[in-house]
């Protein structure tokens, strides 16, 4: 498995796949908990702070160190939408994502405490 950073703004904690089968690290890297190989799965991610599954699985979120918060389809693994290209403040990361309970919304957060949905 892919050592993650945990001095990395954000969450700094790989994302568990809602089935529990699977484990995401910080640096794009799916790792099958149960076989224990890894291979890398987010296509031009890199350098994530924080991301997170969808409660039934069907989508990610995750957002890098400039701001960026992208859409994936969780299943596939394949790129759905740039929500927002930079942070908040033009670059700055976002911290927490957060898919709602019915996952129809995701929140993205920010230092200073701003939430975009």
């Amino acid at each position: 498995m892919q050592d993650v950073d945990d001095t990395r703004p954000g969450t700094g904690r790989p994302v568990l796949t809602p089935d529990g089968r699977e484990l995401l690290s910080l640096d794009s890297w799916m790792t099958d908990v149960w076989a224990g190989r890894s291979r890398p799965v987010l296509r031009g991610e890199n350098s994530l702070v924080s991301g997170t599954f969808s409660s039934d699985g069907r989508f990610l979120a995750v957002a890098d160190e400039n701001g960026r918060l992208t859409l994936w389809d969780g299943r596939a693994r394949r790129a759905l939408a740039v929500l927002a290209e930079d942070g908040p403040r033009g670059g700055e990361p976002q911290r927490v994502v957060a898919f709602s309970a019915d996952g129809r919304y995701v929140a993205a957060s920010a230092a200073e405490g701003s939430v975009q949905v």
